[in-house]
């Protein structure tokens, strides 16, 4: 099974549960160093750990980091529940075992359906519109948490051949790892702590990104678009571009190539794209399965969202505000939250090429400022 298949069965198996209902179990493996194996990626970013005694097949590819097959004996080694076939004895164990970026998965999804501020729900919510397999019986997603970090569990039942389960993961808001689980009929959950032992193990490498001198700029804003709802008007600088999105906002960018692409989308230097909506607050804390009041301030909302962040309170033209600065390999970003009336928010999502982002946040501002400044 390659990446791209366990790309899609978390796609898929997202949807795969029998589940677990909400889980607070924290784990740390107590296994000694000597009884464990570790499994580095090629190029040194990402490493796991898994028992020693357990056999191991290496089928990454240039999707992921790692994806691997994880089986406590031969026989186990080669079984798949989706092969339909094969019955899991009792005692036998197969994982698989999939490391890949975030930015990454969001582009082997439907456009425009993930951020980077996506979490495991999220993932599950796009996932579950693909389609699913019939073979297997399936729950509801519950969630959980390792090592601190967000993550779903669900288990799957194949009739007599077996039962399973899913872990997916985010890590550092930047890394998600899944596991798919098989074993016998009644033993799923046998295997739940070393499941989450493994993913607890996972390590990676943090890059220190370069960060080029850049000049910001405030640019005269001399067009004009609205919302197609009618509830703001925002100004954007001459010889920019825009389009009404799909789910009723408006992207902005400063070239038609910028102006078509989306959240994942590699950002070219001297690049920017800017996507402007207008939501209640309840909202976009439903959307994003927040565990917050709808009275949260949104330094306090950004916080749940990514709770290794730093986002920033600040005022807008005497509007409560709140920005968050994330990175990838492929572009940088901000998210603005801005208030304009009590209960409604602007956001905006704006994506710049790598290091290019404190260029373009004065205009940025500004075109913000021009919707709270209309009538």
């Amino acid at each position: 099974m390659n990446f791209l298949r366990i790309t899609v069965l978390t796609t898929l198996f997202v949807l795969f549960a029998c589940v677990s209902p909400l889980f607070a179990q924290e784990v740390t493996s107590e296994a000694p160093d000597s009884a464990l194996q570790t499994f580095t990626s090629k190029n040194g970013d990402a490493a796991i750990r898994f028992p020693a005694d357990w056999i191991v097949k290496d089928t990454t590819n240039e999707e992921s980091l790692i994806t691997l097959k994880l089986g406590n004996n031969k026989f186990a080694l080669e079984k798949d529940l989706f092969d339909r076939e094969p019955i899991f004895n009792s005692g036998e164990i197969h994982l698989e075992v999939s490391v890949v970026e975030l930015t990454k998965l969001i582009k082997m999804l439907p456009a425009n359906t993930l951020t980077i501020n996506a979490t495991p729900m999220d993932i599950i919510d796009v996932i579950s519109k693909q389609g699913m397999p019939d073979e297997f019986t399936f729950g509801k997603p519950g969630a959980t948490s390792i090592n601190n970090n967000p993550t779903v569990r669900m288990n799957l039942t194949a009739g007599k051949r077996g039962e399973g389960q899913l872990l997916l993961t985010i890590i550092d808001n930047k890394w998600v790892v899944a596991i798919i689980l098989y074993a016998a009929s009644g033993e799923g959950d046998k295997w739940d702590v070393i499941a989450r032992d493994i993913i607890a193990s996972a390590k990676f490498k943090t890059a220190i990104p370069v960060t080029p001198e850049v000049t910001p700029e405030l640019l005269e804003l001399t067009q004009t678009i609205s919302l197609t709802h009618g509830f703001a008007t925002f100004s954007y600088p001459d010889k920019w571009f825009s389009r009404q999105s799909e789910y009723e906002g408006i992207y902005i960018a400063n070239t038609k190539a910028a102006l078509d692409k989306s959240f994942g989308s590699p950002i070219e230097s001297g690049e920017v794209n800017i996507l402007l909506t207008i939501t209640t607050t309840q909202d976009y804390i439903d959307q994003k399965h927040l565990v917050v009041s709808a009275d949260a301030t949104f330094l306090e909302i950004l916080q749940a969202m990514m709770k290794y962040a730093d986002p920033e309170a600040m005022i807008m033209r005497g509007k409560q505000a709140a920005h968050l600065d994330y990175h990838s390999d492929d572009f940088e970003g901000v998210t603005w939250l801005v208030e304009v009336n009590e209960g409604v928010l602007i956001v905006v999502q704006m994506l710049a090429a790598p290091g290019e982002a404190q260029r373009w946040k004065p205009t940025v501002v500004a075109i913000i400022e021009s919707a709270l400044a209309t009538p």
